[in-house]
């Protein structure tokens, strides 16, 4: 029944808009993920810093579990910020749901390539071998949206991808049969340390197709960021623009500063992997938070690498 709803919302942006009246007054939910770093991080640290104060009211944190949870979960009306994939919070906007996004928080060199080769010194050089090799780049988690700037940047160079779930792609890095990986922060920090000669050989971003690239000559593409509820943003647009301003803030404050954002993130966030390795992981991911308003054509350019050639939906770029 709960999937019957969710397809019907997802199809129908009539459905999605009655849906999206049903959120309470007063109160703002935050839908976030639980194994998020550097994308979460400066909300958390704005709200701690006391954004909002009593005029955003009461503040709930939940959290999503995948991306096909983050889209259902918006586009059944649920919360009024969420932290998620770009590419995901762009998809629930096409299928109906009201939503602008408003910061980018999180960027390609969250992505790390990892080898236990040797003679493997930078991404470009481990692509070239694995797709020489006929060796498989295996790809943590499933479903991410780095496989797509692989394939635009690679073309039919790119090494023959493989998408896993961390657990499966740890005991196969263990039993030898996988040498390459490209995983997230702080996951590919956890797995370097777990794994003797597996070492990190860079970020995503030198791999960054041309199409991201900025007039200073370097490349980046922005990988995930906060979305809010329209509505939210044209009713109290001082609020949305205080929290803007506030993780901007709070992260330009604390990139040197790996105990201060262990100290906001989640006891969940820091359970699953350990509070040293997130701080390890901080070094190669530092925090960067952009106003999506000032990078409207590089999230578009990005958004065509990663969800293909649909027309942005109305509303979901900033004015």
């Amino acid at each position: 029944m709960r999937r019957a709803f969710l397809a019907l919302a997802a199809g129908t942006t009539a459905l999605a808009s009655v849906l999206w009246g049903m959120s309470p007054a007063g109160a703002v939910t935050i839908y976030t993920a639980t194994g998020a770093t550097t994308a979460q991080a400066p909300l958390l640290g704005a709200i701690r810093d006391g954004w909002g104060g009593s005029d955003a009211g009461p503040i709930e944190i939940r959290a999503w579990k995948d991306l096909d949870d983050l889209r259902g979960t918006i586009l059944a009306g649920k919360g009024d910020l969420w932290v998620g994939h770009l590419d995901g919070l762009a998809q629930a906007a096409r299928q109906g749901a009201p939503i602008t996004l408003i910061a980018l928080t999180a960027w390609a060199d969250k992505f790390r390539f990892l080898t236990v080769d040797p003679d493997v010194h930078d991404p470009a050089g481990l692509v070239s071998l694995a797709a020489t090799r006929g060796e498989p780049l295996v790809v943590v988690p499933r479903g991410s949206p780095a496989v797509a700037l692989i394939q635009a940047a690679s073309g039919r160079a790119a090494p023959r991808l493989s998408d896993r779930a961390p657990q499966q792609a740890a005991l196969d890095i263990g039993r030898g049969t996988v040498r390459h990986v490209l995983a997230p922060e702080p996951l590919a920090t956890a797995l370097a340390g777990k794994f003797p000669g597996l070492r990190d050989v860079g970020g995503l971003s030198a791999l960054a197709p041309p199409a991201t690239e900025q007039a200073d000559g370097t490349a980046e593409a922005p990988m995930a960021g906060v979305a809010v509820r329209t509505a939210l943003l044209m009713e109290r647009p001082e609020l949305i623009h205080a929290l803007v301003t506030a993780m901007i803030r709070w992260a330009d404050a604390h990139r040197n500063d790996p105990d201060g954002v262990v100290a906001v993130l989640p006891a969940e966030t820091l359970a699953a992997l350990g509070p040293d390795t997130v701080r390890q992981s901080l070094s190669r991911e530092p925090l960067r938070v952009v106003d999506a308003a000032a990078a409207r054509p590089l999230i578009a350019a990005t958004l065509r690498l990663l969800d293909g050639p649909h027309p942005l939906a109305d509303g979901f770029l900033p004015p």
